[in-house]
């Protein structure tokens, strides 16, 4: 599918101090020990520099916003609220550009979704749910990453991963399985010919060149937690996900905050912001623990499949939560460059089967915390 429609080497270095509500920090892939990023009282999360680092190894740490691409947060455990219910936000000053005006979206919020915006009731009930520590990329997946995964020769029926690898492990049966591997492509030229599904709009080059920092699109569910799983992680579950779009205990209606002011800090469609451009371009967008691209430049996906009535079910107030039950559609998150500023919000979600591959449609990874 090409422009998709909706829902049918190393070992890391010493770890960091962790504050109050921060995560502690390992080192470099390298095998360069690290102190870097100890957590504090705000909540900020130390760093880890390259987690295992095979997408990273060629590179020279610096692609980034000044950083490696492949730096990751940790994020402490805890319970949030998660989906949508009466929340405070500030908005606009009302005029043109209906309930909003002058770009925002009035004052206050309607039923949880700030004024003038769509929700939708897979978001409801809020209800609470918790997470363990876990750690979770900065950034989302790069062209330049993804190119060293097509380089290694894996990620196709002739390299899957193997069976059980990327569980999470506090999740029993959430690992891959060996019935997905006829859904990745035959071989390295299937690949390569699938991660151009869009000409006009795919990020992937055929030779390294000035995308390399822009976010990777046009994969299936089942290329990126084969990415995950080959660079030493898994995807993220859609629980953790939203935790650290929501800002945890924050209950963020946006990653960064509850202003809902347009035009908002991050890559979506608003005037003169209509296309794709390098992860982190929009820091003042960042989340809590400085997670960047939550809102906006791609959707990502998450391990979870979708289900309407999911969160009046069996997520209800649980631990280490995720949806493994085969559907239809899984769930992407985050809103991107294409999409309107009511699906950037952090409760926002919705789906598409997975072997979509979609120009606004990309991922990042999640790891263990130690």
């Amino acid at each position: 599918m090409e422009e998709g429609g909706v829902s049918t080497g190393g070992t890391g270095g010493t770890a960091g101090a962790s504050g109050p509500s921060g995560g502690g920090a390992v080192g470099e892939a390298s095998g360069v020990g690290g102190s870097a990023g100890a957590g504090d009282s705000s909540g900020t999360g130390g760093t880890v520099y390259g987690w295992n680092g095979q997408s990273c190894s060629n590179m020279t740490g610096t692609e980034c916003q000044g950083e490696s691409c492949c730096t990751s947060i940790v994020l402490p455990a805890g319970s949030f609220l998660m989906g949508r219910g009466t929340e405070e936000c500030t908005g606009g000053a009302g005029g043109a550009g209906g309930a909003g005006g002058a770009g925002g979206y009035g004052n206050g919020c309607l039923d949880g979704c700030p004024s003038g915006m769509t929700c939708h009731t897979r978001e409801q009930p809020e209800h609470p749910a918790t997470v363990s520590s876990f750690a979770l990329d900065k950034y989302e997946v790069t062209v330049g990453r993804f190119r060293a995964f097509v380089e290694a020769g894996v990620g196709t029926q002739l390299a899957p991963p193997a069976a059980g690898e990327g569980a999470n492990p506090s999740i029993s049966g959430s690992g891959w399985d060996r019935t997905w591997n006829a859904s990745l492509p035959a071989d390295q030229d299937a690949l390569l010919s699938n991660l151009r599904c869009s000409n006009s709009s795919s990020t992937w080059t055929e030779a390294a060149g000035d995308h390399e920092q822009y976010p990777m699109n046009c994969v299936t569910w089942y290329q990126a937690f084969a990415f995950c799983i080959w660079d030493g992680g898994r995807l993220p579950t859609e629980a953790e996900w939203e935790y650290a779009a929501a800002g945890g205990d924050e209950n963020r209606v946006f990653p960064w905050g509850d202003d809902v002011t347009e035009p908002l800090p991050a890559n979506y469609l608003s005037p003169g912001n209509s296309a794709y451009m390098p992860v982190g371009s929009y820091p003042t967008g960042n989340g809590r623990w400085g997670h960047a691209d939550l809102a906006g430049s791609m959707n990502e996906w998450v391990l979870d499949w979708l289900a309407d009535d999911y969160y009046t079910t069996t997520h209800t107030g649980c631990t280490d939560c995720a949806n493994l039950t085969t559907d239809l559609a899984l769930v992407i998150r985050g809103g991107g460059w294409r999409q309107d500023a009511y699906d950037l919000r952090a409760a926002q979600r919705t789906g598409t089967a997975p072997s979509n591959r979609i120009n606004w449609l990309g991922f990042r990874c999640s790891r263990s915390a130690a």
